[in-house]
């Protein structure tokens, strides 16, 4: 049987039409597109321009002056050196802290798991103005624990930690554990038993088998949580501002002082460069340790993941479950 091939021959008018309806949603995915760029020219990069010009073109000359201050005056060196060393402090102890919740999160199925984890979210979404506060509230001179200290034992300044390190690195460890039990927890959940249990079998203990086997596999996790708690606590201002006090001052905290206090905008937006190309690298290095790890914070294991043990809760309040007296822990 033969077959044709029918073309259909549309009237100049109807080709118009057509052209027409093309062209409109071209425009419109233009303008969709446009938009977002648009907005972001006039409120984001435009006063940024005007700002960067007003700062390093003052008279309209390159003004070099702040950038030799910077690099030679030990001032500025100590600030660099400072931000740089309390986020890596507060990194560390966010990890270390973190650790056995990533564990229990990871290892353990119980009633409220999935309660405790959106609760623990709550501090990662706080302003740091609220956080900053609370803590003090908490812990500050004339905070609750001790008010209740002088009050109930007649204890005077039980805590006395206001303006100082520990203060605001407390405060940075509360902000970042939930995030990196996240990420720690839902890689670590992923992970392949095969290893571990080969490990125990040949009589390894746990512990040394955490340290050869499990931890070595956790470390993509561990290197891209502890790059962004890193990131985050080296970008810390209000945290630092409010608990930390004018003795302990950040790159943060000194582009502010140098711009609304001293009003010296070339000195600030000297800061802020070093700040922004080391924020660049940071985050690229992140996003590239995460692609190539595939971890980060909505990063979810596997179908076929190992099963975890069920922990329940007796009626007198103690954890029972056959795993638990396996060599577990």
């Amino acid at each position: 049987m033969d077959q044709h091939c029918f073309k259909i021959n549309l009237n100049p008018q109807e080709k118009s039409n057509r052209r027409t309806r093309v062209n409109i949603k071209k425009y419109v995915s233009f303008l969709l597109f446009s938009a977002p760029l648009l907005f972001l020219g006039i409120f984001y990069f435009y006063p940024l321009v005007k700002i960067g010009l007003l700062s390093f073109f003052p008279g309209g000359e390159l003004q070099t002056d702040q950038i030799f201050k910077l690099f030679h005056s030990p001032i500025y060196g100590n600030i660099v050196w400072f931000t740089v060393w309390q986020a890596l402090l507060s990194t560390l102890f966010t990890l270390l802290l973190a650790l056995p919740g990533a564990y229990l999160f990871s290892t353990f199925n119980f009633r409220g798991k999935s309660l405790l984890e959106a609760l623990m979210m709550i501090p990662f979404v706080m302003p740091t103005v609220v956080t900053a506060a609370a803590f003090r509230a908490l812990l500050g001179k004339h905070g609750l624990i001790n008010e209740c200290a002088s009050s109930l034992f007649g204890i005077e300044q039980l805590v006395n930690i206001e303006q100082t390190i520990l203060f605001f690195l407390l405060a940075h460890i509360f902000y970042n554990y939930s995030l990196v039990v996240k990420i720690l927890s839902s890689y670590w959940s992923g992970l392949n038993d095969s290893l571990k249990d080969a490990a125990l079998m040949l009589g390894a203990s746990p512990w040394k088998t955490f340290w050869k086997i499990t931890l070595p596999l956790l470390f993509p996790a561990i290197l891209s949580a502890a790059l962004l708690v890193f990131i985050f606590c080296f970008t810390s201002f209000g945290v630092i501002l409010i608990l930390g006090g004018p003795a302990h001052a950040t790159i943060e905290v000194e582009i502010y002082r140098q711009a609304v206090q001293l009003f010296n905008l070339p000195m600030a937006a000297t800061l802020s460069c070093i700040q922004l190309i080391l924020n660049f690298f940071l985050m690229w290095l992140n996003g590239y340790l995460g692609k190539k790890s595939r971890v980060s914070f909505f990063f979810h294991p596997a179908h076929n993941a190992p099963d975890r043990p069920t922990v329940q809760f007796n009626n007198r309040g103690k954890w029972f479950n056959s795993h638990l007296l396996q060599g577990t822990f």
